[in-house]
């Protein structure tokens, strides 16, 4: 088996359970709008779930280049490009109060 498919499984399920922990509200310190005064600008609610979903989606995104082969291309650092801003836009947007 390759090493890669191990480590990439353990980061993953790692990444997961972030997630769990950030949408039940015990990974707080894990979410960067949460840590200092700015918290009361957020929907706490809304903010956890577009924070999980983004990690998420970064996970399966690293996993879907895998995959296909794509690393080494232009395409890969497009894609996270546009789900970095799609989800900073949601955050402003969306999980604002």
């Amino acid at each position: 088996m390759n090493i890669w498919l191990i480590i990439s499984g353990v980061a993953s399920l790692v990444v997961v359970l972030m997630c769990v922990a950030i949408l039940l509200g015990r990974g707080d310190w894990l979410v960067y709008e949460l840590r200092g005064d700015d918290r009361d600008k957020f929907n706490l609610a809304r903010l956890r779930v577009v924070t999980a979903v983004e990690y998420l989606l970064m996970v399966l995104f690293l996993w879907v280049s895998h995959i296909f082969d794509f690393n080494a291309h232009i395409s890969f650092f497009i894609g996270i490009l546009l789900i970095a801003v799609l989800i900073g836009f949601i955050k402003g947007a969306w999980a604002t109060k």
